[in-house]
């Protein structure tokens, strides 16, 4: 929301000391992404009304817009992240494993590869058609909820 760094940190960090000074005003239970993300637009609209002469400042209307265009960017993400969940539930135990062999670790396909005894190239494959897999999954889950 703003273009120069020195600016966008300068937020930040009252956006920060805000959010520490408030911290007994976050009603638990409710999105702890949403507070922040409200107090940090309040933060920016507040700075740039402060410079509004300067002409690198947004308008607030514009502001908002990318206040909104977040919010639903960060909600298509926990419906990804939920999809992604489901979606390896139905995945079959091997490749459940290989996977999480892969990206639970963080250990690289040759390490895997190693770790189950099978050859590099067929564990790079599986992990090729598991992605696709869980890729097609995931559009599919979210197109069915409207969210692709």
């Amino acid at each position: 929301m703003l273009v120069r760094l020195e600016d966008a940190e300068e937020v930040f960090q009252e956006t920060s000391v805000t959010m520490w000074r408030n911290f007994d005003q976050f009603e638990e239970g409710t999105s702890a992404l949403a507070w922040a993300r409200q107090i940090a637009k309040n933060r920016v609209l507040a700075f740039c009304k402060k410079r509004q002469r300067d002409p690198l400042m947004l308008s607030p209307e514009a502001i908002e817009a990318l206040a909104q265009a977040g919010e639903k960017e960060d909600a298509l993400g926990v419906a990804r992240a939920q999809a992604l969940a489901s979606c390896m539930q139905r995945l079959e135990p091997a490749d459940r494993e290989i996977v999480a062999a892969r990206y639970g670790s963080k250990a690289t396909t040759v390490q895997v590869a190693e770790d189950l005894g099978r050859p590099l190239n067929t564990v790079y494959k599986a992990l090729q058609r598991v992605r696709r897999s869980l890729l097609l999954c995931i559009e599919k889950t979210l197109a069915r909820e409207g969210l692709s």
